[in-house]
């Protein structure tokens, strides 16, 4: 029997408590699981898709591109494998690329709360707002706790100029629970964009209220 499958469990551990370079030695261990083993596909799938959020803490997004895609190659079916590639395309702005995989991902599961969000992105950033807008009011529709669909939702709202309503979707985006292996950016970001959108206009409210 092998042990293959103990070494990704814990990986994932290593990961959550953060000690990335021991989850890394695991997860490369794992990434070597026999063939004739049952559960191979789910172990090189989970375990490249460990890989790359591993990766993903120092930043290097087109190797952890690559490695969530050999993911695929052991699960054709995961709308959520497609909906991450996806969200890395965009990030790295390969927005017609993510835009493909994103469609694909809500082909494979048209509830996919996330895989909507992240096309929002991916439109936002082809300046297409009115898809923008549709896709993310979808998101929240189908899933009122992903707090990339109210990070999103806030920039297009910054785009279009309203601040006023981005920052009440930053505050939701903000009071939101977040795991560290779902999110890696966004809370960080989310603050940014508070302090660069929100910060300023709560002062010159304060202040207009204390002149009245």
């Amino acid at each position: 029997m092998s042990i293959k499958p103990a070494f990704y469990k814990r990986a994932f551990c290593y990961y959550e408590l953060k000690k990335f370079a021991k989850a890394r030695v695991d997860v490369k261990r794992a990434l070597k699981v026999p063939q004739t083993d049952n559960g191979y596909n789910k172990i090189m799938s989970d375990s490249y898709w460990l890989y790359s959020l591993i990766v993903s803490h120092k930043a290097n997004s087109m190797k952890a591109l690559q490695l969530i895609k050999n993911a695929t190659n052991y699960n054709r079916h995961s709308s959520s494998l497609y909906s991450t590639i996806g969200y890395k395309e965009v990030d790295l702005g390969l927005y017609d690329s993510a835009m493909v995989d994103l469609n694909h991902a809500i082909e494979l599961n048209k509830f996919n709360a996330w895989a909507y969000s992240n096309r929002a992105w991916a439109y936002l950033k082809k300046n297409l707002l009115d898809s923008a807008r549709k896709d993310v009011n979808y998101s929240i529709e189908l899933d009122k706790t992903n707090l990339f669909a109210y990070k999103h939702s806030a920039l297009i709202y910054i785009a279009l100029h309203d601040y006023e309503s981005a920052c009440l979707e930053l505050d939701k985006a903000q009071k939101l629970e977040y795991s560290d292996n779902m999110v890696i950016r966004a809370p960080k970001e989310i603050r940014q964009l508070i302090n660069k959108y929100c910060k300023a206009s709560d002062s010159k409210r304060n202040k207009a209220k204390e002149e009245k």
